[in-house]
């Protein structure tokens, strides 16, 4: 007999793949055999993902079509087991999914515009800051200034494209009104952050440094190494303008100073 724990691996097993070793365990005294039964958990469990990735992709969903967009994410599903209770972590990977998915490699943006969707979708759920004490930063800069590693936002996303994903997204919300082209070229690389200021939901483009040392900073350089990098990659940046344009976007939720 499975132990209790077995049973369950079993269970989630079976509702993701053909799995005749939990039709064994089910024990019917209805009509339907045990292959229908578990078959109305499967229905069940596609039908909550489906809607998820729908709601999460939605400029993905209008780019393709219905028809297109849910035979890719039925495939998505069979493939991708859900690791985590909470529905809303499911489709994290959808954008590496995407690069592989034969039929979408004609679009060549499409998975860059679902990492922008996953990042706007996690931060309705990141956390609120109360961003920096600047009297604390300036008696620690004077002290340990080289030793500040900077905080960026809970779930703030830094993201790059040789696409402009930013005006497709904006181009595909229901309320845009504007400009309806878009020039594509794989020659350009933009790039951004999306994050939340308060309740407002942003994307912002960036230039190559700022966004270069606001990715320094999400990997917990200090402020030491981040100017001699600076100094390596870009000669002829000014770091001090680059840092009082990221306080003044409020693009910082903190720091510590490294021990």
């Amino acid at each position: 007999m499975l132990s209790l724990n077995d049973l369950q691996k079993q269970f989630v097993k079976g509702l993701h793949t053909e799995s005749d070793e939990i039709l064994q365990c089910i024990h019917t005294t209805t009509k339907l055999s045990p292959a229908q039964q578990i078959g109305i958990y499967q229905s069940s469990v596609i039908g909550a993902k489906q809607k998820t990735l729908k709601e999460i992709y939605t400029t993905c969903n209008k780019l393709v079509g219905e028809d297109f967009f849910v035979a890719m994410i039925n495939e998505y599903i069979a493939k991708k087991i859900s690791t985590s209770p909470d529905l809303a972590d499911y489709g994290e990977n959808f954008s590496e999914f995407i690069i592989e998915f034969e039929p979408a490699k004609c679009l060549p943006y499409l998975s860059d515009v679902a990492k922008l969707e996953w990042a706007w979708h996690k931060l309705f759920s990141a956390a609120t800051t109360k961003g920096l004490n600047f009297e604390k930063l300036a008696e620690c800069y004077v002290s340990s200034g080289e030793n500040i590693i900077f905080h960026l936002p809970p779930s703030c996303s830094l993201i790059t494209s040789h696409y402009p994903i930013h005006r497709i997204w904006e181009l595909n919300q229901d309320d845009y009104v504007g400009e309806q082209t878009i020039k594509l070229s794989e020659h350009e690389l933009y790039y951004f952050l999306v994050w939340r200021n308060d309740l407002k939901m942003r994307i912002d483009l960036l230039d190559s440094i700022t966004w270069h040392v606001l990715f320094l900073m999400q990997t917990r350089k200090t402020l030491g190494e981040i100017i001699n990098e600076l100094n390596q990659k870009f000669p002829n940046s000014d770091l001090t303008q680059i840092l009082t344009t990221i306080v003044d976007k409020k693009w910082l939720a903190g720091f510590e100073i490294k021990s």
